[in-house]
């Protein structure tokens, strides 16, 4: 069994590379020709979102460590966002400043970053498929094997995952929305900051770092037209959708609601190669 926490599992650093991969291949031109959605989108929007992908969702090991430990922090205030309501003085306070859509606005800016922190739910089956698979072949899997340990993540939960990452991009794409919440957070860390021997370092790290993961999102979406924004939303999901659906056609088996059995990885690679090839 993995260990509690999945990066302090041996195995994390090949997961980790082996999603990075997996992620290079699926916005890759050659992957992207598949999507229409995509096609109307600059490229240089493309690759932005792949580089939002690589450097912030699953970025390299050392840099995940801290993002997992700002998140740590950060979790707090996304579960009881009344924490942020006491710091900012009260509710009533915090909508004289800000507005009387301040509980709105947060609620739905804390939302996408609670999106955020799911795309790191599904690592700990990722690894307990991976493990017999490493621990036989004393390597990373291919991108195309990887794809085998894909499939075996029902399709319920892979449904709800791809749905937590359109709502984050949906609330990137709301330029107003984010810019009020950025607001917010930014003024938390404010008056955090005038007390540090109340608010512990990793407690203002964890709001900074939601406060970037927000600028970063917008950024993505900046000088689009609501058609732009409305399709490479869409597209992001069909990305995700046909990457998915992709891998379990490519292991020949029907899709189900169940964990999936183990598969025979010697003749399943070579079929997935092939088709990642094509």
């Amino acid at each position: 069994m993995s260990s509690k926490r999945p990066i302090d599992d041996p195995l994390f650093p090949a997961l980790l590379e082996s999603y990075r991969g997996s992620i290079r291949f699926r916005y890759s031109k050659e992957f992207l020709k598949t999507v229409p959605e995509l096609k109307p989108i600059p490229q240089e929007t493309v690759d932005k979102l792949l580089v939002f992908f690589l450097e912030h969702v699953y970025p390299t090991l050392e840099k995940r460590k801290a993002l997992d430990e700002a998140f740590g922090a950060l979790a707090g205030f996304i579960r009881e966002p009344a924490k942020i309501w006491g710091i900012l003085g009260n509710l009533a306070m915090a909508i004289f400043r800000f507005g009387r859509m301040f509980p709105q606005a947060l609620r739905a800016g804390l939302s996408a970053l609670h999106s955020y922190t799911t795309a790191h739910d599904l690592e700990s089956r990722l690894m307990d498929a991976m493990r017999p698979f490493v621990k036989e072949h004393q390597r990373y899997p291919t991108e195309a094997e990887f794809r085998i340990f894909l499939s075996t993540i029902p399709e319920r939960e892979a449904k709800s995952f791809r749905g937590d990452v359109i709502k984050l991009f949906s609330i990137f794409g709301n330029m107003e929305l984010v810019d009020r919440v950025t607001l917010i957070l930014a003024d938390v860390l404010q008056r955090m900051e005038k007390k540090p021997n109340l608010y512990q370092k990793a407690d203002r790290d964890g709001v900074s770092l939601g406060i970037e993961i927000l600028k970063l999102g917008r950024s993505l979406f900046w000088e689009m037209s609501l058609l732009e924004i409305k399709n490479l939303v869409e597209g992001i999901e069909k990305v995700e959708r046909c990457y998915w659906e992709g891998a379990i056609l490519a292991d020949g088996r029907s899709r189900t609601d169940t964990m999936l059995p183990p598969v025979d990885f010697e003749s399943t690679a070579s079929t997935n190669s092939t088709t990642s090839a094509d």
